[in-house]
């Protein structure tokens, strides 16, 4: 009876190996499908901001486009930056801009901004999380808004309506 009460612990055992190895798998799995969903929904929205910032670029000028775009989870608000102009009003203490990236928030985006990196668009979350991409192509800027070179654009439910006007040499983005 000893080796048949043995055999059934064994066989217990065993069992619970094999469903904790499957759960465990399992969970790995379904969070790497997880990220990678999340990164596709990333390269989707990035493409249609380029998409439409670009059909605006290439209209003619003073064209007015109202676009509609809906930010990807968790995101509730979306910066854009002029890159020509906002390095000479982050000089001015009362610009537009640099009282707007005074606020915490944009801290890295004004890091980015100062350290030449290539981006021109940032998503912010509610937790102070960041994402940036570029809008353009090596040698244009497609974002153009002189008298204020940060425009920023917040929605709690994602959903943001932009108008977009062709500059001739880029696009004016406003609300």
């Amino acid at each position: 009876m000893k080796r048949a009460q043995q055999s059934q612990i064994f066989t217990i055992m065993m069992g619970i190996i094999v469903v904790g190895g499957i759960l465990l798998f399992g969970y790995s799995s379904f969070t790497k499908l997880a990220d990678t969903a999340k990164q596709a929904t990333s390269i989707q929205f990035q493409q249609d901001v380029i998409s439409k910032v670009k059909v605006a670029y290439g209209s003619s000028f003073g064209t007015v486009k109202i676009k509609d775009i809906h930010l990807p989870t968790p995101y509730t608000e979306i910066c854009f930056v002029d890159m020509v102009n906002v390095k000479t009003s982050l000089s001015k203490p009362a610009s537009s801009a640099s009282v707007l990236l005074e606020k915490s928030r944009y801290l890295l985006m004004e890091d980015s901004i100062i350290s030449d990196v290539e981006a021109n668009v940032f998503l912010f979350d509610e937790n102070n999380g960041f994402e940036s991409f570029y809008v353009g192509e090596e040698d244009k800027n497609y974002i153009l808004n002189k008298q204020n070179p940060v425009i920023c654009l917040n929605s709690s439910s994602g959903d943001i309506k932009m108008r977009l006007q062709s500059a001739g040499n880029g696009v004016k983005i406003t609300e």
